[in-house]
């Protein structure tokens, strides 16, 4: 079962957090002159920016007594508890000894990110812990198979000595412990498929197991409520009314997944959904422009993954937006033509989007057409800076259009930590040369809109 619970794992979240940022089954160098090979850390690490995902999978058949309790606690104990001490020491690990991980297990390919300063990383703790599901349907007479939640109380439980077929705030009081089974990775990760969305359900989770005790029958039920309610329009689980204080344990409704996802809003979120894909294919593609040194200047690990970060720290909603305008951009500029649009950050901001598509000019060198794209997503960038003084950095995209004979794309990052009274001034007299001014867009965009 562990072969196919990894690949699962592995499968799950290259979808999910994108190629560049998941890294199954590292290793560390720990006894590779003794043994030729180093030790696997965990089973999957997804390192993005301060925001470590350990994931460990132990899982393994569920035993078959006629001891139903005896039956739980071996599988708890192999599945849920030697994940649980894999991942402490893998944190243990990235906490002492952080550019010591690698990629294979003779220690000769360094992952390819840098880890922040170890005072500034966050961890989450992750044990995806398979087949429990059809014993948990046997003993519950149907359901789904998830497991049910009941944990966060003031006096929980030992781990294992928890009620037969739960899970709750599994780890230590300092060190939360998710714990995901099949049916409850599917949902999650199905519909937080972006690492900002998936990170903010964690830190939410846990945030409300240490308020209050939860009562669930399963994760796709939890996660059901945490997306229907909302808070200063952020996602959360306890609505801006309720006080742990006075609301020391809060029950799920059964079934609340399933009236999700058939609220006519919901199945309209998937639609226009849809089209936000392109900001993920995007993303991909610039990480394999890297991986063939196809990218127009020389740019650095780091200073790619600084860029590629902010692209996909963009949750859902955000890249239906931007993926709208890569779209109009590519599909209505034509030859000679060069289209510039914007988005501001709603909530950051320092921080604003640029796409900029440039047409090709009759007799002009690919070269040089190139090299006047890096020079109009520049001007642009700097344009926008002059029109908005708190901004501080810009996402900029540079496109061809569709149809062109040409193929590529340039990705940059713009800064503007130098910038000073000479460069604005600059900036202005191209602004007017150039024909630039035209406001940044705002836009707000329904997670669940209703059906047109």
């Amino acid at each position: 079962m562990g072969k196919e619970s990894e690949k699962l794992l592995e499968n799950l979240c290259a979808k999910s957090f994108l190629s560049l940022w998941s890294h199954p089954n590292p290793h560390n160098d720990k006894g590779l002159a003794q043994r030729g090979e180093g030790k696997e850390l965990c089973d999957l690490l997804v390192i993005f920016g301060h925001d470590i995902l350990i994931f460990s999978d132990k899982s393994c058949r569920y035993p078959s007594t006629s001891d139903e309790t005896l039956d739980w606690k071996r599988w708890y104990k192999k599945s849920v508890s030697e994940s649980y001490q894999q991942i402490l020491g893998a944190e243990r690990w990235l906490r002492q000894f952080p550019h010591r991980v690698f990629r294979d297990p003779k220690c000769t390919d360094s992952l390819l990110v840098y880890l922040p300063q170890v005072g500034e990383l966050r961890f989450h703790r992750i044990a995806v812990a398979l087949g429990a599901e059809e014993r948990c349907r046997e003993y519950f007479t149907g359901g789904s198979g998830s497991l049910p939640i009941h944990g966060g109380y003031p006096h929980e439980p030992g781990n294992e000595d928890r009620q037969i077929f739960s899970i709750g705030r599994d780890g230590t009081t300092e060190k939360f412990l998710h714990v995901f089974d099949e049916i409850a990775l599917n949902f999650v990760l199905r519909e937080l498929d972006t690492i900002s969305d998936f990170v903010a359900y964690l830190n939410a989770k846990e945030k409300f197991f240490y308020d209050c005790g939860v009562i669930a029958t399963g994760e796709e039920d939890l996660l059901a409520h945490y997306l229907l309610t909302m808070v200063d329009g952020e996602h959360s689980f306890l609505p801006k009314e309720a006080d742990p204080a006075t609301h020391p344990v809060i029950a799920i409704g059964e079934d609340s997944y399933p009236a999700l996802v058939n609220l006519p809003q919901y199945v309209e979120s998937k639609r226009v959904n849809r089209r936000s894909y392109l900001w993920d294919s995007l993303i991909e593609h610039f990480v394999n422009y890297w991986r063939n040194n196809k990218l127009a200047q020389n740019v650095t690990a780091t200073d790619l993954d600084t860029a590629l970060r902010i692209m996909a720290s963009t949750n859902r909603v955000r890249r239906r937006k931007l993926s709208e305008l890569i779209e109009t951009a590519i599909f209505e500029t034509k030859e000679g033509q060069i289209r510039q649009l914007s988005l501001a950050d709603e909530h950051d901001h320092s921080l604003a989007y640029a796409v900029i598509c440039v047409g090709h000019f009759p007799g002009v060198p690919y070269d040089q057409y190139r090299q006047r794209r890096i020079f109009a997503m520049d001007l642009f960038a700097r344009s926008m800076r002059y029109r908005l003084p708190n901004l501080k950095k810009v996402l900029a995209i540079g496109l061809e259009p569709y149809g062109s004979q040409g193929s590529s794309e340039d990705l940059a990052l713009i800064t503007f930590d130098a910038w000073n009274e000479e460069m604005a001034q600059e900036t202005k007299e191209q602004m007017d040369v150039f024909g630039l001014g035209a406001p940044v867009q705002r836009f707000v965009e329904h997670e669940f809109p209703m059906p047109k």
